[in-house]
């Protein structure tokens, strides 16, 4: 069994998507701090016609070298946006900031400026109040690749920081010219998940799986282990310290151990047409599911075949298969020479002393003079040495004979004699 945990995240941006309206302005909820230039909603302008990553627009970030002559007051700067938190990011906790970034090679080609399609750095700054930047968040360098790819960082402020601050940055030491694509900024809070409490069946393993394993950069384990997934097969308690950018976030597991069902089934067994044979796989714990999708603790098996039954506590399972196997059936009679009908409860009626494979049977006794005096369709016959009159017979020898039709239909017939002792 494989566990999977999952994080708890709290939205603190509005509009980290992005939308707007396509053009020279900023997006919703959004301003410009500086104001020297403001940044591009798109698709939709200086060439650019990538589809977003996330929703309906996105945003295009430029920075303008020393030598840009087309409005000199926007030399050497870069263009950016901030905005207050819904929520402020506190100091000491775990945060994640993730966003999805590409360039355009086609950027304002279409009016003669393609001095922009080089590479920018993006930094993203948290501030005591709007427009102020206190403390660097992240830094991403040398954005050049055209595909959207995710971007993510984890970190712990060291103070209460209650607005954001995104903007383009220059990659080196000269003042460059370049562009570079945003959409989906995302800042959340990460949470610890809660104690996972899991059962471990008897005999088996499972894996524990520490969550964001894909963005982690160390594991450790209570047991020693330093990998994203490990393999338990005893209950307890497990943790793991999960190294995730500037934080570290303790998963805790208890696992608890249950044992298997139990099904207690003869394997083999054999039967006889018109026979049955009830399968019982009675644990007061379980569910059951035999092999016709009946729920039963038991099945009523009428044929040679092969039943299979699935006994499940919580979610451990046990199964078990029984063969039956067709018998010979052949029809046996033996009957007792002897009884004694004399009320002490033993030996006090003529029964067969064994029978089997017979299906239908009739019987009558007859005096020494030929009369019949008892008769029945019982296969177990059970008379109790009474006359018709249901006057006690005399202590005599009587004599029988037996019709009855075997398994397969064939009929058979057997005679002899039995003794009344009083």
């Amino acid at each position: 069994m494989l566990l999977i945990a999952i994080p708890g995240f709290g939205q603190i941006l509005t509009n980290g998507s992005l939308e707007g309206i396509p053009g020279t302005r900023t997006p919703d909820n959004w301003i410009s701090c500086l104001a020297s230039s403001t940044v591009d909603i798109q698709p939709g302008t200086w060439g650019v016609t990538k589809p977003p990553q996330h929703g309906d627009t996105y945003i295009d970030m430029v920075c303008r070298g020393s030598n840009y002559t087309a409005n000199p007051a926007t030399s050497e700067t870069c263009e950016e946006l901030a905005q207050v938190l819904n929520n402020p990011l506190e100091a000491g906790k775990c945060y994640r900031v993730e966003m999805y970034m590409s360039i355009e090679p086609t950027f304002g080609t279409a009016v003669g400026i393609t001095q922009f399609t080089g590479p920018i750095n993006i930094q993203v700054s948290g501030g005591t109040s709007l427009c102020s930047r206190d403390e660097i968040i992240v830094e991403y360098d040398n954005i050049n690749h055209e595909d959207w790819r995710r971007y993510v960082s984890y970190f712990t402020p060291d103070q209460d920081l209650n607005a954001i601050w995104l903007e383009g940055r220059f990659t080196g030491p000269d003042l460059n010219f370049g562009h570079v694509l945003v959409d989906n900024l995302v800042i959340e809070e990460v949470n610890a998940p809660e104690v996972h409490e899991l059962v471990l069946c008897e005999n088996e393993s499972i894996n524990l799986n520490a969550f964001l394993a894909a963005d982690a950069q160390a594991f450790d384990w209570s047991t020693g282990a330093s990998t994203p997934e490990i393999e338990i097969n005893e209950n307890g308690t497990y943790t793991v310290d999960i190294t995730l950018g500037e934080c570290v976030i303790r998963e805790t597991f208890e696992v608890t151990l249950q044992e298997a069902p139990v099904v207690e089934l003869t394997t083999d067994l054999m039967i006889c047409p018109g026979e049955e044979i009830i399968l019982d796989a009675f644990d007061p714990a379980a569910d059951f599911l035999w092999q016709d999708g009946s729920t039963g603790s038991t099945f009523t098996a009428t044929d040679a075949g092969t039943y299979s039954v699935t006994l499940t506590i919580d979610q451990c399972v046990t199964s078990h298969t029984v063969t039956i196997l067709l018998d010979n059936c052949e029809a046996i009679l033996e009957m007792p020479n002897a009884f004694t009908p004399n009320g002490d409860q033993k030996n006090d009626l003529f029964i067969p002393i064994r029978i089997s494979g017979i299906t239908s049977m009739r019987t009558v006794i007859y005096n020494r003079w030929g009369e019949n005096i008892y008769t029945t369709q019982n296969l177990n016959i059970e008379w109790n040495g009474h006359l018709p009159s249901d006057e006690p017979a005399p202590a005599s020898t009587y004599y029988w004979r037996i019709s009855y039709t075997d398994l397969f239909g064939e009929n058979h017939s057997q005679k002899g004699t039995v003794t009344i002792m009083r």
